[in-house]
């Protein structure tokens, strides 16, 4: 875990300005539908802020190979799409795209869909098209490696593809597709939208195939008021078997009971996501709002489902984060900060691990108002942070802090939003390892977004891990960009839902998309290219050692918290190991520093607070190898 927790960029020092700060709100620019988001049909060309910092430090430790180019940014909108995968039994990278005319010729328009595959680590590609057309418009494609039974012949393999597409003005249909990677058994099946609901239904969310012949992928049906806000929704999940040549699909919706606004609107993000076990065993889908049953005890969290039947059935678990011990430890109150803690997620992802369990990284900030209208409002100054929820048919099981998040997201009317018109978040991903002994969580962030007004504009990428039942000092927090050639540069990125195993060194396929000269240049219509990024991985020593070692040492919340003088800790250790304390305040500059000598057992602490000044601060306990942070607050 970070010992620096740059909590509230603008706050200062003082613990009484602190409590001022956070009484005035913002409202999350978060888009209401980007579901609905058609791209023109008129060409633009928009004038970019001249960025003069492109960092050249030359160390260029990211390998980066170009995979092709799409028509224009419309390809690869949300990272809640699959656009990159990884089959570890073949050793094949994946990643599809719709292809831009101007670049292939082959391609009948830019609905055109190409899944490229590497055998050598990104160095090389080939084409596979997956969907030609000349006159369905398809668009936000997802697509997955699927192996049969036995197979150990990459060319006998299939790509699995998804995604919204339509005919005229509004998107009335999804595709599904799937090929064989020899380029044969090629098979595309438009399904056309419900009916029975008005607003657009988009399959592009969670895809994932498994190991027992079914492919999974989300989307939503919703009743459109008009104005892009749902009166109804429900979550359609759609789940493909395989028969020797091609997908049938078959859907199974469940109903939310969302909670409704006094004007008759349900509460949701419009964020939604699918995790599967590798066997397929036990799957889960998610979306985020506010369950009408949650009204007065959270506000937009995750709704979080379990089905163990191929999604023939599903099953809600219960998800309760309102005051969560380790969620509080970092978030604002409710009502100026005097009321319950409630979580405002924006961003979620997972991974299902060896044991069935739902790995859920959770992007979120303080909820600011309680009511029911108003819920979608944050503080002025807080970050967003990066939580892990270990669930189960139980419901959560422990919470896990990762990291602090010094930017937001980009909106789409931004200074700074691709073309002038598209913004982006910050890409929230997991990943796992094959046996699914290990996960990961991947993201962006802009380290210095002081200064670009607190966005996400300077993109690097983050990411952390864990083996299961371990925490996150087995694969340490780190900014892989920070000192590469294109720093800053990372937009649009994508996670393969596997990570790539050889030997102790652990590496996540990650794509990016966007160079710093299209960037500079380019309209939201113009031509964007898709890259291939090699380095994002871990090299880890003494694996047994790291799984035998999680969870070997707690430390105590200090009490009493807040406090003046003194207060007292507890550090426990199932090893004998030196102890070091260090406490830093929220600029991130370490202010106290104790060495406690090696212990082994249990041992209280004593933290002398006299010639520190009131504020908000972080104490950090590493214990050997091992390092765990909190927050503390002196009076």
């Amino acid at each position: 875990m970070k010992k620096l927790l740059l909590f509230g960029l603008a706050l200062t020092l003082s613990f009484g300005t602190f409590a001022q700060e956070k009484k005035t709100a913002k409202k999350t620019n978060k888009t209401i539908n980007p579901a609905s988001k058609v791209e023109p049909a008129v060409e633009t060309s928009t004038a970019r802020p001249t960025f003069t910092d492109l960092n050249t430090k030359g160390t260029n430790e990211i390998t980066r190979s170009e995979i092709g180019k799409s028509a224009n940014i419309y390809s690869v909108l949300l990272e809640e799409q699959r656009c990159v995968d990884y089959n570890t039994e073949l050793g094949i990278a994946a990643f599809t795209f719709r292809a831009d005319p101007a670049t292939y010729p082959t391609a009948l328009n830019s609905g055109s869909i190409i899944t490229a595959t590497s055998n050598d680590d990104g160095s090389t590609w080939a084409e596979h098209w997956v969907v030609l057309t000349e006159t369905e418009l398809n668009r936000y494609p997802s697509a997955v490696i699927y192996n049969p039974d036995g197979n150990s012949d990459a060319t006998q393999a299939y790509v699995v593809a998804a995604g919204p597409s339509h005919r005229g003005d509004g998107f009335d249909q999804n595709f599904f597709a799937s090929m064989r990677l020899d380029d044969q058994n090629n098979n595309v099946l438009y399904i056309d939208k419900d009916a029975a609901y008005s607003g657009s239904q988009l399959t592009r969310f969670g895809m994932q195939a498994c190991e027992n012949g079914f492919t999974h992928i989300v989307g939503s049906k919703y009743q459109d008021n008009g104005s892009n806000y749902s009166t109804e929704l429900v979550i359609n999940t759609m789940n493909g078997e395989f028969d020797d040549t091609e997908f049938s699909w078959e859907e199974n919706d469940i109903d939310v009971d969302l909670a409704l606004r006094n004007d008759g609107t349900t509460k949701n993000f419009w964020t939604f996501g699918s995790a599967w076990s590798n066997d397929g065993s036990v799957g889960y889908t998610w979306m985020v709002g506010q369950l009408e049953s949650m009204v007065d005890d959270g506000g937009y969290q995750p709704i979080v489902f379990r089905s163990t039947d191929n999604g023939e059935s599903w099953d809600e678990v219960e998800v309760m984060l309102a005051d969560n011990e380790v969620i509080s430890e970092y978030l604002f109150g409710t009502q100026q900060g005097t009321e319950a803690v409630w979580p405002l997620c924006s961003e979620v992802a997972g991974s299902v691990d060896m044991n069935g369990n739902l790995q859920m990284f959770i992007l979120a900030t303080s909820t600011y108002s309680m009511h029911p209208d108003s819920i979608g409002y944050s503080y002025v100054n807080d970050l967003d942070y990066i939580f892990n929820l270990e669930l189960n048919a139980d419901g959560v099981q422990t919470v896990m802090f990762v990291d602090s998040v010094m930017a937001g997201s980009v909106a789409d009317d931004s200074e700074f939003a691709y073309g002038g018109t598209t913004g982006w978040g910050n890409r929230l991903s997991s990943s796992k390892t094959d046996n699914e002994n290990a996960v990961f969580v991947v993201w962006t962030d802009t380290p210095n977004a002081v200064d670009y007004n607190n966005e996400n504009a300077k993109p690097d990428i983050k990411a952390a891990g864990k083996f299961v039942g371990g925490d996150f000092n087995d694969f340490p927090l780190t900014n892989f960009t920070a000192d590469d050639l294109y720093t800053g540069y990372y937009f649009f990125i994508y996670v393969s839902q596997h990570a790539i195993v050889n030997g102790n060194y652990f590496e996540i396929p990650v794509t990016t998309t966007v160079t710093p000269t299209e960037y500079g240049a380019n309209g939201e219509l113009d031509a964007v290219t898709h890259t291939y990024l090699s380095g994002i991985g871990y090299l880890v020593s003494g694996i047994n050692e790291n799984i035998s070692a999680a969870n070997t040492i707690k430390v105590s919340q200090n009490t009493p918290n807040p406090f003046n003088g003194s207060t007292r800790i507890t550090v426990t250790t199932e090893t004998t190991a030196n102890v070091m304390i260090e406490i830093s305040n929220i600029m991130g500059q370490t202010i106290y520093t104790s060495r406690e000598g090696r212990i082994r057992g249990s041992k209280e602490i004593i933290l002398n607070a006299n010639n520190i000044d009131a504020g908000v601060y972080f104490y950090t306990v590493t214990v050997g190898h091992q390092r765990i942070t909190k927050k503390m607050i002196v009076k």
